[in-house]
């Protein structure tokens, strides 16, 4: 199979540019002046797209019209010491 255009980008293909989050942040005092901290930032974020291409097969050219989904899912967990 060859193409020109046989890859797809992220952000231009989906547009994962902006979506919403939030950050939680736990602050332990377990002594004078001794803190752990825990920050946490869950990020899940899913989206479908139909993506149009030219392929060449065995000598035929064809136009493809794919339905794709991409999913992000990230936990970031950032521990600390005060």
């Amino acid at each position: 199979m060859r193409g020109s255009n046989s890859y797809f980008e992220v952000n231009k293909d989906f547009g994962f540019s902006d979506y919403s989050t939030f950050t939680g942040k736990v602050d332990w005092h377990f002594g004078h002046k001794h803190h752990f901290l825990l920050i946490v930032t869950p990020s899940y974020n899913s989206k479908t797209a139909t993506l149009n291409r030219t392929i060449e097969f065995d000598g035929q050219t064809y136009d493809v019209g794919a339905q794709v989904t991409a999913s992000v899912n990230d936990l970031n967990v950032a521990p600390g010491y005060q």
